[in-house]
Parts: structure tokens; sequence; C-alpha cells
């Protein structure tokens, strides 16, 4: 048991990790030699900055709801327009060719 864990802080000392905070490229800007002129400008925005937070709307009533719904025609309308087919998407100019024109053979 002794053993592994004096294996195991061997290991730990050893790691790349503490490597690299031994080399002179890696450390801070207090370094001999080093002004403040030569360390860029850290500018910190939080993504929260143009956050609004959630506000409810003004719903109607539901009676004015039901009322307005009759008006339109009530749920028939509704049932008319999924029954509908989706309307065709838009061509090409009669001008442009179809790029992928025989793509499917």
């Amino acid at each position: 048991m002794i053993k592994t864990i004096t294996l195991l802080a061997a290991l730990l000392a050893t790691s790349p990790g503490q490597a690299q905070a031994a080399d002179p490229a890696h450390t801070s800007a207090t370094q001999p030699g080093k002004t403040m002129a030569d360390t860029p400008v850290v500018v910190y925005q939080s993504v929260l900055d143009g956050y609004h937070p959630f506000r409810d709307e003004k719903v109607s009533s539901w009676q004015a709801s039901n009322d307005n719904v009759a008006r339109i025609g009530g749920w028939r309308v509704y049932a008319r327009e999924a029954r509908e087919p989706e309307p065709a998407p838009a061509t090409a100019a009669s001008g442009e060719a179809n790029s992928h024109a025989g793509q499917d053979k």
C-alpha cells in the first residue's frame, strides 16, 4: 500500500503539468523586463448583458377568444386549412437551369 502511494506521488510530481509550470514561456507577466504595456488588454463582456427577462403577454378572455373563433367560422375552418395541400415551392426562373436535374438516374 505504501509503495502504491509513493509511486502515485512520484508520478504526480513528474506529470506534464508540473513541467509546463516550470517552463519560462508559461510564467506570468511579472517577468523582469516586461511592462504593463506588453500585456494585452482583456475585455470581458458577459453573455447576459443583453438579457431581457420573460414577460407575460396580455391575453384576451376566453369568452372573447371563443367569439373570435365563431366569427372566423369555428373549428371547421381550422380543419379545412389542415386538409389543404401545402403550396408548391417557388420554381426557378425560366432562364435558369435546374442544377440538380438528372442526378437521380
